[in-house]
């Protein structure tokens, strides 16, 4: 029977605990002096660890675009296979090493979603919980997006912003921002304007030195797991604090106080160690034996949290395991009107794998706009152009492999059939368990669905891939063609990307009243208000809240611009532009900064009884952004329709349409009735 200790009896597991767990055995502090001096805090101090071993945490300072380290290979780069973090699904695994800012893989595209109500869930309260919010970003991705929502803004980012797993302690992959462009389209000529995300080529950037055979991690943000009460998974400060535990530990099971003891002894002695530890993220990221300090040591503990050296995978595993993703890159399509397309890197046999295609089980109704905003921007979110969808079946899927996203259509049929790619049901990844749900059961389950797209010939380096988007997709885009007319002042517009490939200054109010710019553009600047921002402040004259209409007491603020205010992209207004010659930078500008109305953060608003002024702002922190609901995919007359999923593909559990009761009708009324007002 082994020893139970106490505080009291065990001067030599004291000495241990004192080594490394100082501040979470109070109640050793009285005997911690004849290991350690007590620092009269009722806790025990630490004996300096030894830092030698590197240790990957959530670190992200990659800051610039990288370049692709292998383009066009003939190697395969990128693996869709079993996550290394338990019951994580499956993950994106590398067989080629990255340094640190290399750009891994395509860039990805971005699809923003109508969010019309500060919780969507007022909206869509009738149906379920809309899977793709554990998949979507916030605006925070591209401060730009905060000017194209109605409320708070939000994206579907697939590929890796959806497939990568986070692992707070291994993360490393950031995303740099996208382009934005309507590949020559534009609203008053092409019917095709609107019908894609102009949002492209979102880099994706090692933000560390990555082995071949590592999974790649992105970070999903600390508030991502509080919010889905997933209180046990540490953040890269409780690996910090395992690592400097473990560490310590193995140099105390070193000392000469432990030369003799027992391997039960030493588990006692890791065993109160865990059970003293209160906080239930640093308990998860300690080794749960003490025969395994040493390796948790050596590999630190957010690796060993994975297996060690298990987890980085081998071509062989990779072979038997796994499905390449580094299939396509993108280019402009060879269809009109559609956008940019998915070209083959390499050739291919028939039958082969083009891809893995996972999929989220959505509720078709949550792409309809709301009744009440139908006139603003269309029936239909953009989303529902990439999702895949049956007449007889309430449920969509929607790729979450953001290269996926870029094929187009080609008929399959004909003598003109150009289709050359088609979908299946993979029999290596899917949860065949799924299938057989019903749609209720289906639409509250996790992820799992996973197609795989097959080549139907031999494929070329270079071709375009074409997928057969059904018979009704087709008469609906012809029928869009044929009635398609441009609404009305489209000549006119402009977008903000446009205007500043055309001219690289930002017109001055003064140069705006000569050249106005577009009814759809608004000037912009990064401000950012910090503690230490240095503000001259006075109050406004009687003159001046005339001027402004100011009812009450009101401040002017003065400052100048330095480089952490560099955040909160907000509407300003240009009063001068001027050069510094000494100055590295061509322009500054002095703006006056408006009072928000789009959702940004709280520390990006002033009150509308507050002047504020800003000096020495830098070009690159001076722009020009699209109004709210002007862009594109806003527009009441862009195409929407889903791709069609072939019946052959659709389960039997899956289909029928839910019937419309008087309850169900009244209560849509109603509920139409209250947003109105």
């Amino acid at each position: 029977m082994r020893k139970r200790y106490s505080c009291s009896d065990a001067s030599f597991i004291v000495a241990f605990l004192c080594v490394f767990q100082p501040r979470l055995i109070s109640c050793l502090s009285a005997t911690c002096d004849s290991a350690t001096e007590n620092k009269g805090e009722n806790t025990c101090d630490t004996v300096t660890a030894s830092k030698s071993s590197p240790k990957s945490y959530d670190t992200d300072d990659t800051k610039a675009k990288g370049e692709p380290t292998d383009f066009h290979s003939d190697t395969c780069a990128l693996y869709l296979g079993k996550s290394s973090i338990p019951n994580a699904g499956v993950g994106i695994y590398t067989s080629i090493g990255y340094e640190k800012g290399d750009k891994i893989g395509e860039g990805e595209l971005l699809v923003p979603i109508t969010e019309w109500e500060e919780d969507m869930t007022t909206v869509y309260s009738t149906f379920y919980d809309w899977l793709i919010y554990d998949v979507q970003w916030s605006g925070t991705v591209d401060q730009r997006f905060y000017y194209d929502s109605a409320y708070e803004p939000s994206l579907f980012y697939p590929g890796f912003g959806a497939q990568i797993n986070c692992h707070m302690g291994l993360n490393n992959v950031h995303h740099d921002e996208p382009e934005i462009n309507s590949t020559g389209l534009h609203r008053a000529r092409d019917p095709g304007a609107g019908a894609f995300t102009y949002w492209h080529n979102m880099p994706n950037l090692a933000t560390r030195k990555i082995r071949a055979g590592e999974e790649l991690f992105t970070s999903y943000g600390e508030n991502w797991f509080d919010d889905r009460d997933m209180d046990d998974i540490p953040f890269s400060a409780h690996y910090r604090k395992a690592d400097t535990a473990v560490e310590a530990a193995a140099k105390s099971f070193r000392h000469d106080l432990w030369k003799d003891k027992s391997e039960d002894e030493k588990a006692d002695a890791w065993n109160l160690v865990l059970k003293k530890e209160k906080h239930p993220r640093v308990l998860s990221a300690l080794p749960k034996s003490h025969t395994d300090i040493d390796e948790a040591t050596r590999l630190g503990t957010a690796r060993f949290s994975l297996g060690g050296e298990l987890s980085f995978r081998t071509q062989e595993w990779f072979d038997a395991n796994a499905i390449c993703m580094d299939t396509l890159f993108t280019k402009k399509s060879t269809i009109p009107q559609a956008g940019r397309g998915g070209f083959l890197k390499r050739p291919l046999t028939e039958g082969s794998i083009v891809m893995p295609v996972p999929l989220l089980q959505l509720d078709r109704n949550v792409f309809v706009v709301p009744n009440t905003y139908q006139k603003i921007s269309g029936k239909a979110q953009l989303l529902m152009n990439y999702a895949l969808g049956h007449d007889d079946s309430e449920v969509f899927l929607l790729p979450y492999n953001a290269l996926v996203n870029f094929i187009n259509h080609g008929n399959s049929a004909g003598d003109n059939a150009k289709a050359n790619v088609k979908l299946r049901w993979s029999e290596s990844f899917n949860r065949a368990e799924l299938i057989d749900l019903d749609v209720k059961e289906l639409l509250e389950s996790s992820f799992g669905l996973i197609m795989e797209l097959v080549a139907l010939r031999d494929l070329e380096e270079g071709e375009e891939l074409f997928l057969d988007y059904g018979s009704q997709w087709e008469e609906a885009w012809e029928q869009h063609m044929d009635d398609w007319t441009p609404l009305p002042n489209s000549e006119s517009y402009q977008s903000a990307e446009e205007l500043i490939h055309l001219e690289k200054n930002i017109r001055t109010e003064e140069e705006q009243q000569m050249k106005p710019y577009p009814e759809n553009i608004q000037t912009a600047c990064m401000f950012y208000h910090t503690e230490d921002t240095d503000y001259d402040i006075r109050p406004l004259t009687a003159d001046e809240l005339k001027e402004e209409n100011f009812e009450g007491p009101a401040n002017l603020y003065l400052a100048n611009w330095t480089k952490p205010n560099n955040d909160c992209l907000r509407y300003c207004k240009i009063l001068s532009r001027y050069t510094e010659e000494e100055s590295g930078e061509k322009f500054f500008y002095n703006v006056e900064v408006l009072p928000q109305t789009t959702n940004l953060h709280d520390d990006c608003y002033h009150t509308d009884e507050e002047k504020l002024f800003v000096d020495k702002i830098p070009e690159h922190a001076v722009t020009i952004v699209d109004e709210v609901l002007t862009r594109d995919h806003h527009l009441v007359n862009a195409f929407r329709h889903p791709i069609g999923l072939p019946d052959e593909l659709l389960p039997t559990k899956w289909r029928g349409r839910y019937a419309k009761t008087e309850e169900d009708e009244t209560n849509k009324e109603s509920d139409d009735e209250k947003k109105e007002e």
